[in-house]
């Protein structure tokens, strides 16, 4: 039963009788706790009041969140984890990645949350990236205390654009992509050189590549690179 000899407190309120209050401050989270009223009178008599308890609430923080590695990159999209190791003492409310080409990304960039909240990792879906370009990746979780972003960062590049080249010859010959007898199709790699070959039939002359969409002669090499 707790006296005057553990901590107390006094009250902003002198009644003869009756009934007051008092602060008491310093608590700990997270703490049961015993408590006792007392009164003293002029003649320095001290009376105790019968016992009560009471557990102060559990502290809140920010959550704690570290990025993991990016998985699944491919030319446009990848696939950003995170993983929540403290709630900080209340409910997740939003957990996701944020990402760019600059470091320390965050919210006020790209971003997408989880469907899911809690602690534990989780995965978040990221799209619209351009084709060889390095990211920069951060995760976030939010509870009622606020946002905390991990203090760890991750980074990945995307694949590098790839683009396919198509030929196609008039009457009196036939293109090839690769090779004087390689399809007519073919998919490369930006920066990659191609070479799409012209082969003209018997009497027949070659006379120049014409780009379609624009209608330009490209060249007027057989071999054209």
């Amino acid at each position: 039963m707790p006296d005057l000899n553990d901590s107390h407190a006094l009250s902003e309120e002198m009644p003869d009788i009756g009934t007051f209050t008092a602060r008491m401050n310093g608590l700990i989270p997270n703490t049961h706790y015993y408590v006792r009223a007392y009164a003293k009178n002029s003649a320095g008599k001290i009376g105790y009041g019968n016992d009560k308890d009471f557990t102060t609430l559990q502290s809140v923080s920010a959550p704690t969140v570290i990025t993991l590695e990016v998985t699944s990159p491919t030319q446009t999209t990848a696939t950003g984890n995170g993983n929540v190791t403290d709630d900080g003492g209340s409910p997740i409310t939003e957990r996701g990645v944020c990402w760019g080409t600059n470091h320390n990304p965050d919210l006020n960039g790209s971003y997408n949350s989880c469907t899911t909240n809690g602690t534990g990792t989780y995965q978040v879906s990221m799209t619209g990236l351009t084709p060889g370009t390095t990211y920069y990746v951060r995760a976030y979780a939010r509870n009622e205390a606020g946002l905390s972003y991990a203090e760890n960062e991750v980074s990945f590049s995307t694949g590098a654009q790839q683009y396919t080249i198509t030929v196609s010859a008039s009457t009196g010959g036939s293109a090839h992509v690769g090779s004087p007898t390689g399809p007519t199709t073919g998919t490369y790699t930006s920066g990659q050189q191609c070479t799409v070959y012209a082969v003209a039939n018997s009497n027949y002359t070659f006379t120049n590549w014409t780009e379609v969409e624009s209608g330009n002669v490209a060249s007027t090499e057989a071999n054209y690179s």
